[in-house]
């Protein structure tokens, strides 16, 4: 078999391969917590291996991933991007009260957390806010790294040698998502949303957001912009607008990564990418 004319059925076998001891793992505790997390985390570095390894195996230079750190610019944007939509997501949500804001409980947690207790709420929300954002986003980026140097470093641009623009973003977030399902399926990856209904939900977030990805890696040259848009993701979302937002009832519905309301504010910004770079240059696999 010439590997070299199968590079995505390459990478998907040996992602396969190496996820599945930690799914197993997560299956068998049902926790996304496993190990202080680091199970979970373990896990996200299973693409960017598999990316790796293809690229070793393939006998080509680690160069095709992307590496390189491109223009700053290109990395901005991947760190504003997600507080953006997430931003267009969140404040109708709140404002509308489809899934009211929690300032005070989020405040008096942080204040907890911070051990700062001994004066108003406004000064321990606002540090722990500037943490996650900075340091947070950081740590965030270490583990989302091990995802974006396999889906958006070597799947990407090996499935826009071959398809256009559009079938690229949608094989890449359909494959994307249907990773994380055993997680969802299996463990404690999910909402209190009817399963089928967040599912769905979750899925397109995926591909929109997974397409916005695509399109900083192929305009750029580089995966570091979409290793900055999956941290800021996770941690603008996980850690604090999540915590920011009160999902009892029906909130389940509209907030949070398996709600309604994170795609239609991710379809809005990659529409706008899209309209101005539909088909962005992509760089050549060696």
């Amino acid at each position: 078999m010439q590997l070299k004319r199968y590079p995505v059925a390459l990478y998907l076998v040996l992602v396969i391969l190496l996820s599945t001891p930690y799914y197993t793992l997560l299956a068998r505790s049902g926790s996304m917590d496993m190990g202080r997390g680091f199970v979970v985390h373990s896990l996200m570095w299973a693409p960017g291996i598999a990316g790796l390894l293809s690229a070793w195996l393939l006998h080509r230079s680690v160069a095709m991933l992307g590496l390189g750190w491109g223009r700053t610019r290109y990395v901005a944007a991947g760190y504003l991007l997600p507080i953006l939509y997430s931003l267009l997501a969140y404040i109708p949500l709140w404002l509308s009260g489809l899934a009211p804001a929690a300032f005070g409980e989020f405040a008096r947690d942080c204040a907890t957390r911070l051990h700062w207790q001994d004066g108003g709420l406004l000064a321990p929300a606002a540090l722990q806010i500037f943490l996650t954002l900075t340091f947070g986003a950081i740590q965030s980026a270490a583990s989302a790294a091990g995802e974006e140097i396999g889906w958006r470093g070597y799947l990407v641009p090996a499935l826009r040698a071959k398809y256009g623009m559009n079938t690229t973003v949608l094989l890449s977030g359909l494959i994307w998502a249907a990773w994380h399902m055993p997680v969802i399926f299996f463990a404690d990856y999910h909402s209190a949303a009817p399963q089928a209904y967040a599912i769905a939900c979750f899925t397109l977030m995926v591909l929109t957001t997974g397409g916005i990805a695509a399109w900083l890696r192929l305009r750029s040259g580089s995966v570091w912009p979409a290793i900055a848009l999956h941290a800021v993701h996770n941690a603008f979302i996980q850690w604090l607008l999540d915590p920011l937002t009160d999902t009892r009832g029906n909130g389940a519905w509209y907030a949070g990564e398996f709600g309604v309301a994170l795609v239609l504010g991710s379809v809005v910004v990659a529409a706008v990418l899209f309209s101005r770079s539909p088909s962005p240059t992509s760089p050549a696999l060696p």
